[in-house]
């Protein structure tokens, strides 16, 4: 069922990053968070309007809302919560791990959290998208928001929220949401298992009714029912920065998949938007004509193949 309001909604973190890293480098001041980066996913999957709900502070600077209009991202729930927009300080460490330290303190930034009640009640979606811990208030309540109005919700799960006593209580809200998002540190981390294949399995046995598995430069598995379907990553260029390409990808993958529910189709679609900030310090330039018809363009390239579970592979096919 679709609706008033935005084709996609996005309920996380609008925050402004400051980034460090590991060759002595920084860059200040750059759009980001979670909530940020899935809506721009979403932009780019389909070129619809994608609605973010978010916390700011009075601080937000008119040229990021204006970057944010030149998606087509509704700002209409973003709600002024005090002085401060989050901002965090972001470090990578030669590891490719990384640190995040709240500007403002813990305290201010959980204040700016989004919440459920600033969601507008007339909005009707295609598709909503959240980040949250699993213990997240709002997400029960998201679940039934999206519920009433026939929209599949991805539920992308906070690393905070990944540990093993987590999974073992989690099985009614994996059976709730329609598509669980998790990178492989994660998934390691929730089921206590390395193999990304064995991640993957224990995650539906423990409810999941759909997972796409993050990889990183190893692209990403994806498993409902029926099928488990691996995907390459879009690699075309130098990864300058790759703060939020997770919740890219996460944030294209549910738009592109509630539209025809192919799962090939979405993980290629999720690769080649997930590319698309990996070239850029923060968050890509304002849109341009042609940014849609290159990430399409990216998708046709990418590869994807049905595994079968005695491991083998076979070529998947999608719709255009």
């Amino acid at each position: 069922m679709t609706g008033a309001g935005p084709s996609h909604v996005v309920f996380g973190h609008l925050i402004i990053d400051d980034l460090r890293f590991p060759d002595g480098s920084r860059v200040d001041g750059q759009l980001g968070g979670a909530g940020t980066y899935a809506a721009l996913g979403a932009a780019l999957a389909r070129g619809q309007r994608v609605g973010l709900v978010s916390g700011v502070g009075r601080d937000l600077d008119p040229a990021h809302r204006a970057w944010l209009a030149s998606w087509e991202i509704d700002t209409s729930a973003l709600v002024e919560r005090g002085e401060h927009t989050p901002r965090s300080r972001v470090v990578y460490r030669p590891d490719e791990t990384r640190t995040e330290q709240p500007v403002h303190g813990k305290v201010h930034f959980a204040s700016m959290a989004p919440s459920a009640h600033d969601l507008p009640a007339d909005w009707a979606p295609e598709d909503v998208y959240v980040f949250a811990r699993h213990d997240d208030p709002n997400l029960p309540v998201l679940v039934e928001w999206a519920r009433r109005r026939e929209a599949p919700l991805m539920w992308e799960i906070s690393a905070d929220s990944c540990y093993p006593d987590t999974l073992a209580g989690c099985g009614e809200l994996l059976r709730a949401v329609d598509v669980l998002s998790i990178n492989l540190a994660e998934a390691r981390a929730l089921t206590g298992l390395d193999e990304p294949i064995a991640c993957l399995r224990r995650l539906r046995r423990a409810g999941a009714r759909l997972v796409t598995l993050r990889m990183g430069a190893a692209g990403a598995l994806i498993a409902d029912s029926h099928v488990t379907v691996a995907a390459e990553a879009a690699t075309d260029g130098a990864v300058v920065d790759p703060t939020g390409s997770g919740n890219c990808h996460s944030g294209a993958f549910l738009a592109a998949w509630s539209r025809a529910h192919d799962l090939a189709r979405a993980a290629a679609v999720a690769a080649a938007a997930a590319a698309t900030v990996l070239g850029h310090h923060g968050v890509p330039p304002p849109r341009r004509p042609t940014d849609l018809t290159t990430v399409t363009s990216r998708a046709a390239l990418v590869g994807t193949r049905v595994i079968a579970d005695d491991g083998s592979t076979t070529p998947s096919r999608s719709t255009p």
